[in-house]
C-alpha cells in the first residue's frame, strides 16, 4: 500500500477506503493516512482563512477605496457575497472550526490590509489598525 500511495494516489484512496469498510486494518498504510488526515485538516483551516482574507479585503475597498468604488462596487459585493456563503458552508460542514476563524480574524485582518497596501491608488493611509468591523458582523450581515 505505501508503494502505491506514491504510484497512484487516487487507487490508495479507494484501495484504504475498501480496507477501511472490510474492516481489514492491518493492511492499512497507516503512516500515509495519519498524514492525508492531518493534511486534510490543515487544508479546511487555510480554505477559511483564504476565504476569510477575501471578505475583509472586499468590504475594506468598499469602505475605503472611493475614487473606485462606482465602477467595482457591484463586483466587489458579489465577491464578499459568494465568499461569505462558502465560509459559512464550510462552518456547515465542520462548525468546531467557528473558534479557529476567532483566532485567525485579527491576522486574515492583517493580511488583507498588506494586500491593498500593494494595490495602486488605493487610499491605505485611511485603513484603521483594528478592524472596523467584528467577525460576527461579516458572519452574520
Amino acid at each position: 500500500m505505501a508503494q502505491l500511495y506514491d504510484q497512484d494516489f487516487y487507487l490508495w484512496i479507494e484501495e484504504t477506503h475498501e480496507l477501511l469498510k472490510n474492516r481489514k486494518f492491518d493492511e492499512l498504510d497507516l503512516e500515509n493516512l495519519l498524514e492525508e488526515i492531518a493534511a486534510m485538516g490543515r487544508s479546511e483551516k487555510r480554505e477559511l482563512k483564504t476565504r476569510l482574507v477575501v471578505i475583509i479585503e472586499h468590504l475594506l475597498k468598499l469602505m475605503f477605496w472611493d475614487e473606485e468604488r462606482e465602477y467595482n462596487q457591484r463586483g466587489w459585493k458579489i465577491t464578499v457575497t459568494e465568499q461569505k456563503y462558502q465560509l459559512l458552508v464550510l462552518l456547515q460542514d465542520s462548525p468546531s472550526l467557528r473558534s479557529y476563524l476567532d483566532e485567525v480574524f485579527l491576522s486574515c485582518y492583517k493580511s488583507s490590509v498588506k494586500i491593498l497596501a500593494a494595490m495602486d491608488n488605493f487610499p491605505i493611509n485611511r485603513i484603521p489598525e483594528t478592524p472596523p468591523f467584528s467577525l460576527e458582523e461579516i458572519i452574520n450581515e
